[in-house]
């Protein structure tokens, strides 16, 4: 493996890392959110303009979680999908090389 796909490697690990972290946090947080009767949520919006701050129903509230969520997802996959590729181009280049091994034997 060269350098620069190892280190495209490392970054789309350390990406899913990050991610996942973040994940891991937020699923946490609803979990107790929704086994605990006195949780509650809010939307706060900071703008150059005003401040704004929404108490968030249940429903709301888990709405947005798996918004979130689903974005984590498709982010990991898409790393996933990359560090796929690459580790794909080192067999690849393993196989053409058993390949022409092969071929030689024969």
């Amino acid at each position: 493996m060269d350098n620069r796909t190892y280190n495209a490697c490392r970054c789309c690990i350390s990406s899913i890392d990050s991610i996942s972290s973040n994940a891991k946090n937020i699923i946490e947080n609803i979990k107790s959110y929704n086994n605990d009767t006195d949780s509650s949520a809010k939307l706060f919006i900071h703008s150059k303009c005003s401040n704004t701050e929404n108490i968030l129903s249940e429903d709301e509230v888990n709405l947005v979680i798996s918004m979130i969520l689903e974005k984590h997802k498709k982010s990991i996959e898409k790393y996933q999908k990359e560090l796929n590729e690459c580790i794909n181009e080192e067999v690849l280049k393993i196989t053409e090389v058993l390949k022409e091994l092969d071929d030689k034997r024969e």
